[in-house]
């Protein structure tokens, strides 16, 4: 049976699986929680497309088209920093010297018969001796903390201001809101 009004709420009811029954979303993400928070916003607002099925099909493509924004958006929101550290740098080293010692050496053994004056050759012994040798070291670092423009008590407050006004569920809300309902009562 048709809705007796044309809002979000009773698009989703009417239709068998709501319009959000195609809608892919971002792993992180979860579907059930964004609809809800649809519903709980926007859901009295009409929605832009009279026709209940042809809306359904425009939240499957809208969803689509914002996807890599609200993997994004969720990423950036869920990525793991100290709110209080406003420096952090990871670094690693590996130093390495090649060095070469060449060693060239003759060794010869001279011996002197009883009836020489002089020491005459008997047998001699060339040695060639090239050694590579390696040397090095690796160092790790992590450099952290507060340099010191901003205060502890700044970051904090910027860290609370995030939370309170970039609520990611929120966010898609306001997307699909801006995009697919008319804004006017």
């Amino acid at each position: 049976m048709l809705p007796m009004t044309s809002t979000i709420f009773s698009f989703n009811y009417y239709l068998e699986d709501g319009l959000f029954k195609d809608a892919v979303f971002p792993d992180d993400i979860d579907k059930s929680l964004v609809i809800d928070t649809i519903m709980l916003m926007y859901g009295e607002l009409e929605p832009l497309y009279k026709d209940a099925d042809f809306m359904q099909m425009a939240v499957t493509s809208w969803a689509a088209k914002w996807y890599h924004a609200f993997d994004r958006w969720s990423i950036a929101l869920s990525e793991d920093y100290d709110p209080l550290h406003n420096y952090d740098r990871t670094e690693e080293w590996t130093d390495k010297t090649n060095s070469k010692v060449v060693s060239d050496a003759t060794t010869a053994s001279n011996r002197s018969s009883y009836d020489s004056a002089t020491l005459q050759p008997y047998d001699s012994v060339d040695y060639d001796n090239t050694d590579t040798v390696t040397a090095g070291s690796s160092h790790d670092g992590h450099i952290y903390g507060n340099i010191g423009v901003t205060t502890s008590a700044q970051m904090l407050e910027g860290e609370i201001t995030v939370r309170t006004n970039y609520n990611l569920y929120n966010m898609i809300a306001d997307c699909f809101a801006n995009e697919l309902c008319l804004l006017v009562y």
